[in-house]
Parts: C-alpha cells; sequence; structure tokens
C-alpha cells in the first residue's frame, strides 16, 4: 500500500507537501503503525523488552518469519511499487540538478544552524 493510500491523499498530500510531522495517534488511527508503546524515551535504541511483539516473533521459527515476509513481499502490486520508485528518483534529480536547488538547500540547511544556536 502506498502511502497516499494509507493516510488519504489529501493528508499525505498535507504531510508530504509540507513536511509536517506525523503524531503517533494520527500514524494508529490511519492504520500506519499497530499501536503506541507507552514509556519509551527519545533514545535512538528503544527498549526491546517494552515491545510486546518481540518475544513472539524471538520465539517463532526463523524459517516461517522469512516465508510470512515472502509471501507478503509476493503478494504487492511490485510493477505499481517499482514505477513510483522510478518517477521519485526522476523527480529528485530533476530537482537536484536546477540551478536554483543549491541556494535553497543551503539556505535550508542555514536555519538548523540558527536553531542550534539559539539553544541554551
Amino acid at each position: 500500500m502506498l502511502f497516499a493510500q494509507q493516510f488519504g491523499f489529501r493528508r499525505a498530500n498535507e504531510i508530504l507537501m509540507l513536511d509536517r510531522a506525523i503524531k503517533a495517534q494520527e500514524a494508529v488511527e490511519c492504520g500506519f503503525a499497530n499501536g503506541i508503546i507507552e514509556g519509551l524515551n527519545d533514545s535512538h535504541w528503544p527498549d526491546l523488552d517494552k515491545i510486546p511483539c518481540i518475544p513472539k516473533l524471538l520465539a517463532t521459527d526463523y524459517r516461517t518469519l522469512v516465508n510470512c515476509k515472502e509471501l507478503m513481499n509476493a503478494a504487492k502490486d511490485n510493477q505499481r511499487l517499482e514505477n513510483t520508485f522510478e518517477r521519485e528518483a526522476r523527480f529528485l534529480v530533476e530537482t537536484w540538478m536546477d540551478e536554483d536547488f543549491p541556494p535553497k538547500l543551503m539556505n535550508f540547511l542555514a536555519t538548523f544552524q540558527k536553531k542550534k544556536d539559539k539553544q541554551p
């Protein structure tokens, strides 16, 4: 399922075009996430003991998990995904090659430095 199908076209456009962050509750409501795990901190590596499905996955036979993933991937519309990836790649290259892109990128990156400079 494509991002726009998962969130709905209007909401997906807003998220992607306006660089809007997705809150956990919104992701759950749209079916993008299965649930919210309470008690995780901002660390890059969450405490895996707090994720309820991990013990069950670890107790499952490895070959069963591989077979399941292969079946799920086979059910995808791979040609549509490939076409989407190619189109996105073409648009990215066109954007990067535009003469206005480098200064716009530098201005965007400068906003992060300004935010960093304001922090105590």
